[in-house]
């Protein structure tokens, strides 16, 4: 099961429930799934399928969710990166992971222009328009509950960020433990 195939599923039972509230501003989850899948034309568009990395070097917010689950409902491995990283956590990380493209936003992009940025393919999130009336029947890629959603850093102690690999089963697990917890 695809941990996304939720989020669709919650935009066709309840589409105008809120799902995320981001700078004062709602999006429905039917806007949220409108969203992800413009997202994930844009990351096909850019050739990622099943099995790419998509280093994703985004602030907290609803850009951010929109494309991590875009990588995961093409089937692809979201790695998500703070912004804050410097130079040298970020050649470590991309050693590691080896992405396919690299989404993030243009002012971030200028800044901390690295070498290793135009080894990758760029998609810049804060430049791509998605059409906010245009409904979306897009499937969603099928995939094991074992495959790989996401490859997430953090530190052990030794210097640099090590990745933990959760698979799509993890994220379900995850969600519906913490949905149970908070009573939603």
């Amino acid at each position: 099961m695809n941990f996304v195939s939720l989020i669709k599923w919650r935009a066709k039972k309840a589409p105008h429930s809120p799902a995320v509230i981001d700078s004062g501003q709602c999006f429905s989850y039917a806007d949220l799934w409108r969203a992800i899948s413009a997202a994930g034309r844009e990351l096909q568009k850019r050739d990622v399928s099943m099995g790419d990395n998509v280093l994703i070097i985004l602030p907290n917010g609803v850009d951010f969710l929109i494309y991590h689950f875009a990588a995961i409902k093409i089937g692809a491995v979201s790695v998500p990166v703070k912004p804050e990283y410097r130079e040298f956590e970020l050649l470590a990380i991309i050693d590691n992971c080896e992405p396919d493209v690299v989404v993030t936003r243009a002012d971030w992009f200028a800044e901390n222009c690295v070498n290793w940025l135009f080894a990758s393919k760029i998609l810049f999130a804060d430049q791509i328009a998605f059409d906010s009336e245009r409904v979306v029947e897009e499937a969603v890629v099928t995939v094991g509950g074992g495959n790989p959603a996401s490859i997430n850093y953090s530190y052990f102690g030794d210097g640099y960020p090590k990745g933990a690999v959760l698979s799509h089963a993890n994220h379900v697990y995850a969600a519906s433990g913490y949905s149970r917890f908070m009573e939603f």
